[in-house]
């Protein structure tokens, strides 16, 4: 790649300046209507006519429908406009309204002219169903004023246009709307809008996918004679001239119109200041192509800056192979309805049970829509239809109905219908059946298909570590997952729960599992019993017929809370260190309160104050207005040390006042009270002081030393 000279600094910039004329329209409204239509020309007048009536309000509002676009220079941008007047408009009223343009230097483009190369006006004001009643009153042109049939209100009174014109050299644009004063018409008020338009000096426009703003991307397909097209524009200013650079994925710059002077290892090339060039850019192969534009740092001094003004990036796809089949479509439904898109899924979600063998009922289906890879729809006509081949590894047969099971392997000859559709059904065997489909001898797709045999495993977990001993259920405390001895799940299975000779808690007597093979356990606490109760889960109601169990502990407490504390992890930390808090709260018999999410004044104080702190940590750990999680009586919350040292203290406060009865959640003794967690931060200096002390004590001993041997050799 050739890199820009980088001697000097770039100087070459388009600069803006605001146009000086200031240009001011009217609407001289004659009983205007609600609805009022206008055809507004934009003109060069520098303030309105006597005869243009008397204006007595400013626009109370405008406004820019599309703020902002980037373009190209050449290209037409445009964005629609609304403005109202403050108040009402009767007959010989105006309003007026203020132009202003600021610009790249080398424009020549108007306020008045939106194209440099044709004229014509930039913007104007038009509503096609009052056309026939609008007239010019006769003021000299080009300023255009509108009556109409009726009279025009405060509420109804926005009145449309489009502002557009056509840039012609690369920078930012700004046309701006303002307000004329009432008092003086030549004056803008404060109401503005602005149209912003940044216009590349590099951008991409033929190729394989279409030109679109931002214009600094672009796509190709590799091959010996394949191209793209970006165009490159100067500043237009006086002699500059621009420098393009391409590199990667083996690319080079074939040719350019307005004949630029391409380099000899066709890497760069340098662009005239008189006029753009289409550069045309090999994409022989596949990979990503960076082209830049330079800038001349002023009239053909041969240094150019070392900062690209603009950057497009071209992706270049592999050419793609017709007739090979890779980009087919693979569907699969878990039942005998024709899969699709929305259905497909790449494993079974529910296992199919290996012992409806002795059926002829598939279990699953496949459906194939062919597609070759360079092919654009879902599936291709029946024509070029291929071969498809279907085989079946592991457990499970493959039929080409649904009431007939074949075997291992199907071959659908190329003469079948596009879209073919193959069966799966249990085989007897229990396990994983690995599909896969080959179109065109080419692997596209390959489905799994997990057989459930007879249950093996019970896994029991505990999903609530605490119930209430409230009387009252806790939905799916405890949840067992049961699966064969292939790991796979098994739904539609009965699952038999005892808590034994337990009077602490009741569970419910059975459940079935579930498509994932879960089965869900409701537990109910005693009233005034708390303690541990262990589960016995078991694939039978009596215990002589049990031949799968497994157990689980759960825990019956109190919903009011007899203690409330906070730790944290650490007495001392390092600045910024992480901090991990625990908040305690334990019943009156030393359990953790029941698992739940408490509200605000549940626990805490409902307070976006609470807790207090001192040396602050960056966050608000166990805030007393958000509801507090707790497993087995314990919350968590992370927080991080602040970054100078000192203590740092937070304080909790408890809900209710000293002296209120028990709450539904927190024992008399502790409403209103306060609970703290503290701790100490390092000085981030004091391990340097603490080594500098030492090092200091080491040289004075080592003086010493040397002192002492000093007077032994008798060297004063």
């Amino acid at each position: 790649m050739m890199v820009p000279n980088s001697h000097q600094p770039y100087a070459g910039n388009a600069q803006v300046r605001l146009n000086e004329r200031k240009i001011v329209k009217t609407i001289s409204l004659k009983k205007v209507s609600a609805v009022a239509v206008a055809s507004l020309g934009f003109g060069l007048l520098s303030v309105v006519p006597a005869n243009a009536g008397t204006q007595t309000t400013t626009p109370s509002e405008i406004s820019i429908t599309t703020p902002s676009v980037t373009a190209i220079v050449g290209s037409t941008v445009s964005s629609t406009f609304a403005f109202k007047p403050t108040a009402a408009l009767s007959a010989t009223e105006t309003v007026g309204i203020i132009s202003s343009l600021t610009k790249p230097s080398a424009s020549s483009i108007t306020v008045a002219d939106g194209n440099a190369g044709t004229g014509g006006n930039q913007a104007t004001v038009n509503n096609t169903a009052k056309a026939a009643t609008l007239t010019s009153t006769g003021y000299s042109s080009p300023l255009t004023t509108i009556t109409s049939a009726g009279a025009i209100t405060t509420a109804t009174s926005t009145v449309a246009g489009t502002i557009t014109f056509v840039p012609d050299a690369p920078g930012t644009y700004v046309y701006t709307l303002s307000g004329a004063t009432a008092a003086d018409d030549t004056v803008a008020s404060a109401v503005t809008a602005t149209f912003t338009v940044v216009v590349r000096s590099l951008a991409y426009t033929t190729g394989e996918s279409a030109a679109a703003t931002p214009f600094d991307t672009g796509t190709a397909i590799a091959g010996p004679a394949n191209t793209v097209t970006v165009t490159a524009h100067p500043t237009q200013a006086t002699g500059v001239r621009a420098l393009v650079t391409v590199e990667g994925a083996g690319a080079t710059i074939a040719s350019g119109s307005n004949t630029p002077v391409i380099a000899a290892n066709f890497l760069s090339a340098r662009v005239t200041a008189a006029s753009s060039s289409a550069l045309v850019i090999n994409t022989p192969t596949a990979g990503t192509i960076t082209v830049k534009l330079y800038n001349e740092t002023g009239n053909a001094t041969g240094i150019f800056s070392t900062t690209a003004a603009n950057t497009v990036t071209i992706t270049v796809a592999a050419a793609a192979v017709v007739g090979v089949y890779a980009a087919s479509k693979v569907y699969m439904n878990t039942s005998t309805t024709t899969p699709d898109s929305t259905s497909d899924a790449s494993t079974t979600t529910t296992p199919p049970s290996a012992a409806s063998a002795g059926t002829n009922t598939p279990v699953a289906n496949i459906l194939v829509k062919q597609q070759d890879a360079q092919a654009t729809p879902t599936n291709v006509a029946t024509a070029d239809t291929k071969a498809i081949v279907y085989e079946i590894a592991g457990a499970g047969a493959l039929g080409t109905s649904n009431s007939q099971r074949l075997g291992s392997y199907i071959a659908v000859a190329a003469a079948s219908a596009n879209d073919n559709n193959v069966f799966i059904y249990p085989d007897g065997r229990a396990g994983v059946g690995t599909i896969t489909v080959k179109v065109n001898g080419v692997l596209v797709s390959t489905k799994t298909v997990r057989f459930y045999g007879s249950a093996t495993t019970y896994a029991a977990t505990v999903v609530n570590k605490h119930v209430a001993s409230s009387g009252a259920a806790t939905t799916g405390a405890i949840t067992v997952k049961v699966t064969d001895a292939n790991a796979v799940a098994v739904p539609s299975s009965t699952v038999y729960a005892s808590v034994g000779t337990s009077d602490k808690a009741t569970i419910t007597a059975s459940a079935v599992t579930n498509a994932s093979g879960v089965a869900s356990f409701d537990v109910t606490g005693v009233s005034t019993k708390f303690g541990a109760v262990t589960v016995t889960f078991s694939n039978a109601s009596t215990t002589a017929a049990t031949t799968i169990s497994t157990t689980a502990s759960i825990g019956v407490s109190s919903v009011r809370a007899k203690t409330v504390t906070v730790g944290l992890n650490k007495a001392t930390y390092a600045p910024g260190e992480k901090i991990t808090l625990t908040l305690t709260a334990l019943d009156s018999n030393g359990l953790g309160i029941p698992d739940g999410s408490y509200a605000a004044d549940a626990l805490l104080k409902n307070s976006a104050a609470n807790p207090a702190m001192t040396g602050g940590i960056g966050t608000t750990p166990f805030l007393g207005s958000a509801a507090l999680d707790i497993v087995a009586g314990v919350a968590t919350a992370t927080a991080y040390a602040p970054l100078t040292g000192g203590p740092v203290t937070i304080a909790w406060t408890l809900r209710g006042t000293a002296g209120d009865a028990s709450s539904t959640n927190l024992d008399t003794s502790l409403q209103g009270a306060t609970v703290t967690a503290s701790a100490i931060v390092t000085d981030a200096n004091a391990a340097l002081l603490t080594q500098i002390d030492a090092l200091n004590a080491k040289i004075v001993a080592l003086n010493a030393l040397i002192a002492k041997i000093m007077k032994k050799l008798g060297v004063k």
